[in-house]
């Protein structure tokens, strides 16, 4: 049979979400990290900047993003401090995917109850971003022997169709610690929601040489309520050298994943999106932060996460410079 057919796009649209499970572990890993900023540095006109650049991989080196950050925060009283942040990135959304990104912003509050880090502290943060996505499918075909003459014979089932989408990330969170004061350091439980959703909004592909049958994809969406709990651990290993470590996992109590549809003159081809699902998942990082200057830091780190599509992990380095003044 000549030209593409239900079978095989159903084929393709579950390739596809290999990729689209990749970009949208990219922009959760994206999100939770602007959910967790913070600018700690005050001198007395009670202000913090903060400029950052990272790199995220997620999965098999499909999906990666460079991003620049700058968080800047104000000091209300000895207690509570507010901020914002906006970011720019700049990557590969994954196979077949290109990714344009418009500045992901976010906004925090913090209340401490001492100064030094000390007892209970209240984090409570929102974040969103508008990316651009060119998605193009990949083709699938099916392979015929024929015995006499013998060769073989390769038909397209599907077609290379392409379209332009918007991607959605929005995240907020609410997170309590109580900090504990030990010899040269500081221990910091903490538990807390975590509310994110990643949109690829519907599209229809647009026409091309090749491509008789255009497929309209609708909105597909990943919502997730998530608990978070784990430690940080601040250790001053020098005179103005401080380690910077966390542990911790996230547990959805709530996961709303819809299915990758398309429909076209053939009828409509579907791809459950979240066949493979990790619902608790750990997270971890490291850092260093050298105080090059009084109330001026350089931290450099690394962080992994397990994400929870694809079961696939991300891996995030950065270098942060935070001045206060």
């Amino acid at each position: 049979m000549c030209g593409p057919n239900l079978l095989d796009t159903g084929t393709s649209l579950a390739i596809q979400n290999v990729a689209l499970h990749d970009l949208y572990n990219l922009k959760a890993s994206q999100i939770v990290s602007a959910l967790n900023a913070d600018c700690t540095a005050f001198d007395k006109n009670n202000a913090c900047l903060t400029a950052s650049g990272t790199y995220t991989r997620v999965g098999h080196d499909q999906s990666s993003e460079a991003m620049g950050t700058l968080i800047g925060g104000y000091r209300v009283n000895s207690n509570l401090r507010i901020g914002g942040l906006i970011a720019q990135g700049a990557g590969t959304g994954g196979q077949n995917i290109e990714l344009s990104d418009i500045p992901m912003i976010g906004v925090y509050g913090d209340w401490q109850q001492n100064a030094d880090g000390t007892g209970f502290a209240a984090h409570v943060s929102a974040g969103f971003q508008e990316s651009d996505v060119n998605i193009q499918r990949q083709v699938v075909s099916q392979t015929f022997a024929v015995p006499f003459p013998p060769f073989v014979i390769t038909v397209p089932g599907s077609e290379a169709g392409a379209g332009d989408a918007e991607l959605y990330t929005r995240g907020s969170a609410a997170i309590l610690s109580y900090g504990v004061r030990l010899d040269e350091g500081l221990l910091t439980p903490y538990a807390g929601l975590m509310e994110t959703d990643i949109t690829r909004g519907g599209y229809a592909e647009t026409a091309r040489p090749g491509v008789t049958d255009p497929l309209t994809f609708k909105s597909l969406t990943d919502r997730q309520t998530t608990g978070v709990a784990g430690l940080h651990l601040d250790r001053k290993v020098a005179p103005h050298t401080v380690l910077k470590l966390t542990g911790g996992f996230e547990h959805d109590f709530g996961h709303d994943i819809g299915k990758n549809i398309a429909t076209s003159a053939l009828g409509t081809s579907t791809a459950t999106f979240g066949a493979t699902y990790r619902r608790t998942r750990g997270v971890a990082s490291a850092a260093a932060a050298f105080e090059v200057a009084p109330l001026r830091t350089v931290t450099v780190g690394i962080g992994l996460r397990q994400e929870a599509l694809g079961a696939t992990t991300s891996m995030t380095a950065g270098v942060a410079y935070q001045i206060g003044f």
